[in-house]
């Protein structure tokens, strides 16, 4: 909802805050890479994009009992021809 407020938008107080893990009235799902080992996934950071967390409750701050993860951002500049 902070998200919403800041750009000066309603809240949507008729659906919870949650990851977006289905198709709703503001998000069409169009992809799931299922999770493996090791697996480093690059996309456009443009594009709409939400972890598919069906247990949230799971995620922990302990490193030794959860899962890393690492969100890196890089700028790639095509070279000239």
């Amino acid at each position: 909802m902070k998200r919403q407020e800041l750009a000066g938008e309603t809240p949507s107080a008729d659906e919870a805050a949650t990851f977006a893990i289905a198709s709703s009235r503001h998000f069409e799902k169009v992809l799931t890479i299922p999770p493996r080992y090791n697996r480093a996934i690059f996309y456009d950071g443009a594009v709409f994009h939400s972890g598919d967390l069906r247990a949230p409750e799971l995620m922990v701050d302990d490193p030794l009992a959860g899962r890393l993860t690492v969100n890196a951002f890089f700028r790639v500049r095509m070279a000239a021809a």
